[in-house]
């Protein structure tokens, strides 16, 4: 392998790295966000969707509550 090719393999695999660490820190931190927001939001509504986000079968997301239809 000439060096020139080694060069851009390295910056390649690099810039993926960078790029794949930097859309995985976006993810995890919209989803932190969400689920803090859910949290908080669903506190000053109701106890027990606060708790882990669960219903009695279903999953309460992000402050949704499935018995109040808006």
């Amino acid at each position: 392998m000439r060096p020139n090719n080694l060069l851009a393999w390295f910056y390649m695999v690099l810039v993926g790295e960078i790029w794949l660490l930097i859309l995985r820190a976006v993810v995890l931190i919209a989803i932190f966000t969400l689920i803090a927001y859910g949290i908080f939001s669903s506190a000053a509504k109701k106890p027990e969707c606060a708790t882990g986000f669960l219903y009695n079968h279903g999953i309460c997301v992000i402050g949704y509550d499935p018995h109040k239809k808006s």
